[in-house]
């Protein structure tokens, strides 16, 4: 959730096992602003101007007529050497698959003159500004950072998960500089890079996630098969094997900066009324969602539901009274808070059933309020960048993901190696 100062009007997500992401207020912009469409060059066509008394045709040099078929060939002076084109100015033709074309054209300031019979100059004109040459050099764009993700068996719950943390701008920035000077081990963290490179190319409508899937293999076996999986759990597993393999690093802190939130449990027992403290750190809030109501939740109201005191279903034990006895345990959040935070949506009960809680969810922003903390002038305003849909059952279904894209500040659709805008 990329915070601004300016609210948003609210995301409302009825369906899915949900992943949210949201950036803290350095991240984003207001959704307001946009960017200019520029407008479309016209095209000037000059036809070949015919002599209609003469019957006479120029093309080329070549000269001839109905009456005098004699043809003229020009002399050709060799004295000097051809002009040299400029290789600075020529562009790569990106072939990759599947692309709708951003043309850049290389243009000169001759003209090109043709008639109404020469179909071929005719179809290298719409490829043409006013004013180029017939030879035009091309070059196949996209918006940088806008990429869909190939399905490589099952892998639409790690292809929303890697769209969400693409949304991420100071992760995404990070691993698009990143470049493994030492060589020693960082196969998983090379590989993420260079997927998130190849997603912010330009040059591509889709990447693949093989070499992820396949280095983030070498760490745990719960992805290898091509089965359906959970996507925060594979966002769980990938960043803490990102953190390992950047290890104790400068780069290392990247993780845990952006991610780790603080959080102080205080745990009660009923028997003696001691409280003990202790201090944890999580890389992300679970979050359960109540099941029986008919209007939309916010997500700030699920923040301060976490925050509640409740008694333990089970018994503890109490090092103070030294007796096992019922308890009561409650869990604050500590400033300062990372930038980036992590929700997931709890949609799936435990209650021995596959049923799923559908309940609506408005998050336009989160507010976290400190003052009963004696935090008065800590503010922590989140907005949402990013959320990992699930539709379906909980033994079959499809994700999808929707992200803020910063650069433009627009909306887009994840479903796998297809994309699209969304308006506001």
């Amino acid at each position: 959730m990329s915070s601004g100062t300016e609210k948003r009007k609210p995301v409302q997500h009825s369906k899915g096992d949900s992943t949210t992401t949201k950036a803290a207020q350095h991240y984003g912009r207001s959704i307001s602003e946009g960017y200019h469409n520029s407008t479309d060059n016209k095209i000037n066509r000059s036809p070949l101007v015919q002599n209609a008394t003469t019957k006479s045709s120029d093309i080329g040099g070549i000269k001839g007529s109905a009456t005098n078929p004699t043809i003229q060939v020009p002399s050709i002076d060799r004295s000097t050497k051809p002009a040299q084109r400029d290789s600075s100015k020529m562009l790569p033709v990106d072939n990759s698959h599947d692309q709708k074309e951003h043309l850049t054209d290389l243009c000169s300031n001759t003209t090109s003159q043709y008639g109404a019979t020469n179909s071929l100059a005719m179809k290298e004109d719409k490829y043409r500004k006013p004013g180029c040459s017939p030879i035009v050099e091309k070059q196949l764009l996209y918006t940088k950072g806008v990429c869909g993700l190939k399905n490589i068996g099952n892998s639409c719950y790690m292809n929303s998960a890697l769209q969400c943390l693409n949304s991420i701008p100071l992760f995404a920035n990070f691993f698009q500089n990143y470049a493994n000077y030492e060589g020693n081990g960082q196969y998983l963290v090379q590989a993420y890079s260079n997927l998130i490179k190849a997603m912010w190319s330009g040059k591509n409508s889709y990447a693949t996630a093989d070499d992820v899937k396949k280095e983030l293999c070498r760490y745990t076996k719960t992805f290898s098969d091509c089965a359906q999986h959970d996507a925060h759990e594979l966002i769980i597993y990938l960043i803490d094997a990102l953190h390992e393999e950047l290890g104790n690093r400068s780069l290392s802190p990247i993780v845990t900066d952006q991610l780790n939130i603080n959080m102080k449990s205080r745990v009660k027992c009923h028997t003696c009324n001691v409280s003990q403290t202790g201090d944890e750190s999580i890389k992300f809030l679970s979050l359960p969602l109540p099941s029986h109501t008919q209007k939309p939740v916010t997500l700030s109201s699920l923040l301060d539901s976490f925050e509640k005191a409740e008694d333990l279903d089970g018994e503890i034990y109490c090092d103070m009274c030294h007796t096992i006895a019922k308890g009561q345990q409650q869990t604050t959040l500590c400033v300062p808070l990372p930038p980036v935070i992590i929700v997931q949506l709890k949609r799936f009960p435990f209650d021995g059933t596959n049923r799923k809680v559908d309940t609506l969810i408005d998050y336009p922003y989160i507010d976290f309020d400190f003052e009963r903390q004696g935090h008065r002038d800590d503010e922590h305003l989140y907005n949402l960048i990013a959320i990992s849909m699930h539709s379906g059952s909980l033994d079959f279904g499809h994700y999808t993901a929707f992200a803020w894209h910063n650069p433009t500040h627009r909306w887009y659709y994840f479903n796998d190696r297809n994309y699209e805008s969304i308006d506001d």
